[in-house]
C-alpha cells in the first residue's frame, strides 16, 4: 500500500469513528426521547437548522444560482439511516452521494424535464413507511418543501417536533443539541476555516482606501479566502453613518476618510463555519471613534473572563452590558452564539439565554458597539473553544482587538 493510500484509509478509518459517534448521540437523545425514527432536513444554510443533513451524512448538494436544495436524513433507531436528495441533472446527485456520503443508502426521484423537479416528500414517506410501521412516534428536526404535509400522509404514526423549548420560548431539537460539543474532527475543520477567515479579514482591511467601492474590498476579502481553500466565504459590513447599514451588499457606497468600518468575516470548510469581526477608522480616530471601539474590546474582554462550563448566555450578556452601560454606549445585536455547521448553535449571547455552556463548546463572542447619536458602531470578536474550564481562541495568532491596523488615508 502506499502512502497516500494508507492516508486515505487512515482518513476513512477516521470518519467512520465520526460518523458512528454522531449516530450514537442522536440515537440515545432519540430513546430518552421516545422517538422510533428521526427525519432529520434542511438546505445546508449558514443558520440553524442549516447543517442538519450534513452532521449525519457529511454530504450536501449545496443550491443553484441561488436557488436552495433541500436534502434529508432519516434515521431509525435501529437499522441502517437513509439520505432522500433531489436528484440534480442525470441523476448526478446520486452518484456524487453514493460515492461520497457517510450514508450508504440514497434515495432519490428521478428528474423529469429541466430544471430538475424534486419531490423530497413521496421519497421521505416510503422511506419512514419502510422502517416503521403503525403507532411510531416519528421526530422532525429541522424541514423541507411539503414537511407541513407529513401529518396527514403518515395519521397512524405520531408526528412531531422532535425538540424541547427553553426558557426564553426557543425550540432545540435533537440534532442540534447533539452537535452542541465538537469532537477533535470537528476542531480540525474549524481551526482551518479560522484561518481562512483571519486572511480574509486582511485582505478586505487592506483594500480600505478612500473613494474605493465597498463592494471591491468584500469582494478581494471573500476571494482570498476561496483562494486558500474555504468552500465559502461571507463579509457583512457597516461603514459610515448616514445612515447606519449592516449588511452583505451596500450597493455603490464608497469609503470615505474618518469612516469607522466594521466588518465580520466568514469562512466555511466542509460546512464548518469560521468567523471574527474587527473595527478601524479610515484615518485619525475621533474621540467617540475611539470610545466605541474601546468599548466593544473591554466587553469582548468581560465576556472571555467569565466563559466556563456552567455560564450562560445570559451571564456573558451582563458582563458584557455591564461594560457598555459604564461608558454610556448602547448595545446593538447579540453578543455571542454557538458554532459549527451553522452560526447559531446550541447558544446565544442575550438576555435570559439559560443555556450552560459545556467544555467541548464552539462559540462566537463579539461586542456591538454603537454611539446612538452619532450612529459611529463598532463589532470586536472572535471565536473560541471551551477547554480547561476557559475561552480558548481558535487562532494561534489572535489579530489586534484595537484600532490597528488603521486604514490609511493616501
Amino acid at each position: 500500500m502506499s502512502v497516500q493510500d494508507a492516508a486515505v484509509a487512515a482518513q476513512a478509518g477516521t470518519d467512520r469513528a465520526e460518523f458512528e459517534r454522531r449516530l450514537a448521540a442522536v440515537r440515545e437523545l432519540m430513546s430518552a426521547e421516545g422517538f422510533d425514527l428521526l427525519i432529520a432536513a434542511d438546505n445546508d444554510s449558514w443558520l440553524l437548522p442549516g447543517g442538519h443533513v450534513r452532521y449525519l451524512s457529511n454530504f450536501t448538494v449545496g443550491n443553484l444560482a441561488g436557488m436552495a436544495e433541500y436534502s434529508a436524513a432519516i434515521v431509525p433507531l435501529q437499522g441502517e439511516p437513509v439520505l432522500v436528495i433531489p436528484p440534480g441533472p442525470r441523476v448526478c446527485f446520486e452518484a456524487w452521494a453514493e460515492a461520497t456520503a457517510w450514508i450508504a443508502n440514497v434515495r432519490t426521484t428521478p428528474p423529469t424535464g429541466w430544471p430538475p423537479a424534486h419531490n423530497l416528500f413521496d421519497d421521505v414517506v416510503a422511506v419512514v413507511r419502510e422502517n416503521a410501521g403503525g403507532g411510531s412516534r416519528i421526530g422532525m428536526c429541522g424541514t423541507f418543501p411539503g414537511a407541513n404535509g407529513l401529518v396527514a400522509e403518515l395519521s397512524d404514526m405520531d408526528v412531531a417536533a422532535a425538540a424541547v423549548v427553553d426558557a426564553r420560548g426557543v425550540a432545540r431539537d435533537i440534532v442540534e443539541r447533539a452537535r452542541e460539543v465538537k469532537s477533535p474532527w470537528e476542531v480540525v475543520r474549524l481551526r482551518e476555516a479560522q484561518a481562512y477567515a483571519e486572511e480574509s479579514v486582511k485582505t478586505f482591511m487592506d483594500a480600505v482606501e478612500p473613494g474605493r467601492k465597498q463592494i471591491r474590498a468584500v469582494a478581494e476579502g471573500e476571494w482570498r479566502a476561496k483562494e486558500l481553500g474555504a468552500d465559502e466565504a461571507m463579509i457583512i459590513m457597516s461603514s459610515g453613518t448616514a445612515p447606519w447599514v449592516w449588511w452583505i451588499y451596500q450597493g455603490e457606497r464608497r469609503f470615505s476618510a474618518g469612516d469607522l468600518v466594521s466588518m465580520e468575516g466568514n469562512a466555511r470548510v466542509g460546512g464548518y463555519i469560521s468567523q471574527l469581526a474587527r473595527s478601524g477608522v479610515i484615518g485619525d480616530a475621533t474621540p467617540v471613534q475611539q470610545a466605541v471601539v474601546g468599548t466593544a474590546t473591554a466587553a469582548l474582554e468581560a465576556m472571555i473572563a467569565r466563559v466556563a462550563p456552567g455560564a450562560t448566555g445570559g451571564d456573558l450578556w451582563d458582563a458584557a452590558v455591564e461594560v457598555v452601560n459604564e461608558a454610556k454606549l448602547a448595545t446593538w445585536g447579540r453578543f455571542g452564539h454557538g458554532m459549527g455547521l451553522s452560526m447559531a448553535e446550541s447558544f446565544d449571547v442575550m438576555p435570559g439565554d439559560d443555556r450552560p455552556l459545556r467544555e467541548g463548546h464552539c462559540i462566537e463572542l463579539h461586542a456591538g458597539v454603537i454611539h446612538q447619536e452619532s450612529e459611529q458602531s463598532a463589532l470586536i470578536g472572535d471565536q473560541y473553544l471551551v477547554q480547561n474550564g476557559k475561552a480558548v481562541p481558535l487562532s494561534e495568532a489572535v489579530l489586534p482587538f484595537d484600532l490597528a491596523p488603521a486604514f490609511p488615508t493616501g
